[in-house]
């Protein structure tokens, strides 16, 4: 993946606060996170390390469709309403 040529970039979106109703789940010896609102997933070895790689796929979502200009787009595929 191209890193995103301006670091102040990632340095603000890690800022955002989001409120998120992340649905989590066991499959196996898997947790699941997901959210429905933008169709986003992660998963990790325990529900926390599941959480905190759904807070960097989150990130990395952002910071890819502002850079290329679709997150409007995406997030009215996803429901969402402007």
């Amino acid at each position: 993946m191209k890193k995103d040529s301006d670091p102040r970039n990632r340095a603000r979106i890690q800022r955002m606060k989001a409120q998120m109703s992340l649905t989590m789940c066991r499959e196996g010896r898997t947790f699941v996170a997901y959210e429905p609102a933008l169709d986003l997933a992660a998963q990790g070895n325990t529900a926390s390390k599941a959480r905190k790689n759904f807070q960097e796929v989150f990130a990395i979502y952002l910071e890819e469709t502002i850079k290329k200009g679709t997150l409007e787009k995406d997030l009215l595929r996803c429901g969402w309403n402007n």
